[in-house]
């Protein structure tokens, strides 16, 4: 049962019907948690709810009935998955699939490992795979064609996902950090540090870990050297994948183990900063994050300031998987497999599916990261405990009531009266912001739109008696200001003119 929980107010003329574009780019590159820097985070996948089911996927099931799964990677119209074979100690397999249609395009192609467990990245049409063994490989993106296999070392297990940044992917292992050539598997260089296995996080000039007691490593893109080193005396084990945000970075730890550890620190200097709620892997967008407490409690906060803005319980169900952000909103789901939507700034419902199996949540192995959904290509992938899901908006007409085309037809402004979803697109279709803003009613015929993105400051006007609009738009890197004057919303279309 599908439920929008928000009233769609039609406010101008009758729009022609449009099917959301691929957004497939041979530029993108993908790493666990959407991004280098962990953040949960993805703008420009070209997903607005309502959303309606396109495909499934079933793999084979486990000795436990159900099957495993990585967490889904979609780039350049295609789903990339690994997953249990159902055989044990064979390994696991990886699958290419359409992500318009859900065809098989490649795969299974067999990778021989201890456990049935995989890790993927995807870097600008390599498929980039690791096994437990400490063996990593690339595969072509659009055949599955095994390009190259570099052994990394004989450690017990390599427990945790490779992050891709320009070119060159990391791994991090119970006592080493390597550093790899993507294009050649050459090892760029390695590093010994006792991090356990983590994801690492990575920018222009460092590579990051974080581990148990707080445990976080700062390194030197470069050559892996250290910068700094943060850490509290304390015993336990286990530690959680970290995230980077605007100059802090957030660490987490296993909650049976080490209470009070999930500590927020300067990215620059390593100082302890604030505790964070830790809990599952948190989302951070558009200045807010978005922690899922280890009550099964979501909470958002103001990065400035660390003040709580909302708490969603899941109408007491609890929440039992890491949130996304998917273009503004926050995607979440219950234990029972009821898929939520929820509006960044007040934690509102705007609408919900059932997924009809329970979410898929955890990689089955150390460091408990949760693998449950992924979005880009216009649709939203999403992982349960029986097969893997994917949605698509039902259509751009209900994800956006409101059509603004600016009088020279080179650009445009798709808004959600009632979310505040919006979408600012080049004539010809490449999206330039996406995001959700907040609406506001100061006279019953104007609409106003204000958001504020990590890109973009976006405001807009919309009368509806005189059916005129303008919007202002200031980008923030690279820097760039767009204006859309529209003198007549009534003979808006969705086709450029």
């Amino acid at each position: 049962m599908q439920r929008f929980f928000s009233l769609i107010v039609v406010l101008s003329a009758a729009l022609g019907a449009q099917t959301i574009a691929s957004a497939q780019t041979s530029t993108r590159s993908v790493s666990f948690r959407e991004t280098p820097t962990k953040t949960g985070a993805v703008d420009g996948a070209l997903v607005a709810p309502p959303l309606r089911e396109r495909w499934s996927f079933v793999p084979p099931a486990t000795s436990s009935g159900s099957p495993y799964c990585s967490q889904p990677i979609v780039a350049d119209g295609l789903v990339f998955l690994a997953y249990d074979t159902g055989v044990a100690g064979e390994g696991f397999a990886l699958a290419a699939l359409s992500a318009t249609s859900g065809e098989r395009i490649w795969g299974p192609v067999l990778v021989r490992g201890n456990y049935p467990i995989g890790f993927i990245a995807y870097d600008r049409g390599a498929l980039i795979v690791q096994n437990t063994n400490g063996d990593i490989q690339s595969h072509d993106g659009a055949t599955g064609t095994l390009r190259w296999s570099t052994h990394l070392g004989s450690e017990y297990s390599i427990s945790s996902t490779p992050t891709v940044y320009e070119g060159v992917v990391y791994v991090a292992g119970t006592y080493r950090v390597w550093a790899v050539d993507v294009a050649t598997g050459a090892i760029l260089w390695s590093s010994q540090q006792g991090s356990g296995s983590t994801s690492p996080i990575v920018t222009a000039d460092s590579v990051y870990l974080t581990s148990s007691c707080s445990l976080a490593i700062r390194l030197r893109r470069a050559d892996g050297s250290e910068v700094w080193r943060s850490e509290i005396d304390c015993t336990g084990g286990g530690g959680e994948v970290g995230v980077l945000y605007r100059d802090r970075l957030y660490t987490r730890a296993f909650p049976e183990f080490e209470v009070g550890m999930n500590w927020t620190l300067n990215a620059k200097t390593g100082k302890r900063i604030a505790q964070n709620p830790g809990g599952a892997d948190p989302a951070f967008a558009d200045g807010r994050s978005f922690f899922r407490r280890d009550d099964g409690v979501l909470e958002a906060f103001d990065v400035k300031t660390n003040t709580s803005l909302w708490t969603f319980a899941g109408f007491g169900r609890g929440v039992a998987t890491s949130p996304h952000v998917v273009d503004g909103f926050v995607y979440a789901a219950a234990a029972d497999g009821e898929l939520w939507v929820l509006h960044p700034a007040t934690g509102a419902v705007v609408w919900s599916t059932e997924l009809g199996a329970a979410p898929f949540t955890h990689m089955g192995c150390c460091g408990g990261s949760f693998v449950d959904m992924a979005a880009w290509d216009g649709i939203l992938v999403v992982v349960t405990a029986q097969r893997v899901v994917a949605l698509e908006p039902v259509s751009a007409e209900a994800s956006f009531d409101t059509l603004v085309v600016d009088d020279s037809g080179a650009n445009r402004l798709e808004m959600n009266s009632a979310t505040g979803a919006f979408r600012i697109t080049e004539c010809g279709g490449t999206t330039v912001v996406t995001g959700v803003g907040v609406v506001t009613r100061p006279a019953a015929s104007t609409i106003k739109l204000a958001a504020l993105t990590d890109v973009a400051k976006v405001t807009a006007t919309i009368d509806t008696s005189r059916r005129t609009a303008k919007a202002k738009v200031k980008l923030f890197a690279p820097a760039g200001k767009i204006k859309i004057v529209d003198s007549n919303t009534a003979d808006d279309v969705r086709e450029c003119r």
